[in-house]
Formats: C-alpha cells, structure tokens, sequence
C-alpha cells in the first residue's frame, strides 16, 4: 500500500486546501486503488464515502422516492439509505 500524503503546494486552487483530511483520505485512497490496478465494487465505494462523511445512511421503512433503490433488494423493511450529506448537496 502507497503511503500518500497530501501536498497542498501542488493542488493549484483554493478550494482543494479547504476539503476536509476525510475527504482527502477518500481522495488518497481512490488514487491509490487505481495506481496499483485494482477496481472498487460498489460497496467498497459506498463504504469509502460514508467514512469520508459524503454520504450518510438514514433508516427509512417505504421507498423515499421514485429513484429509491432501497426496496430491491430482497429484504422486509426498514432499510438504510444511502444519502449526500449536506456538505456535498
């Protein structure tokens, strides 16, 4: 595994320096999974991003919209959905 540190001397712009250290984890793991050839399934992903506080799971007992995909799976109420965190809306 890279040891990967962030260098906000080579970012180029404002807004980068202002991401928090988990979104840069997030970051830095992304870049590193894809340096080293591998692939991320869409739970690894999903796992990624709650742990950097982009996306949070809220309990909900009815599909929470026409996009919801909460209720495919194969499982009886409730569910987590997945959702942005206000930060990233």
């Amino acid at each position: 595994m890279l040891g990967l540190v962030w260098n906000p001397a080579l970012d180029g712009g404002e807004t980068v320096p202002a991401m928090s250290a988990k979104v840069k984890n997030l970051v830095a793991k992304l870049a590193e999974v894809c340096w080293d050839g591998g692939s991320l399934d869409g739970g690894e992903l999903q796992e990624l991003l709650v742990e950097a506080d982009v996306l949070t799971g809220v309990v909900v007992n009815e599909p929470c919209g026409e996009r919801c995909r909460c209720a495919e799976y194969d499982v009886a109420p409730p569910w987590v959905c997945y959702r942005l965190t206000e930060a990233f809306k």
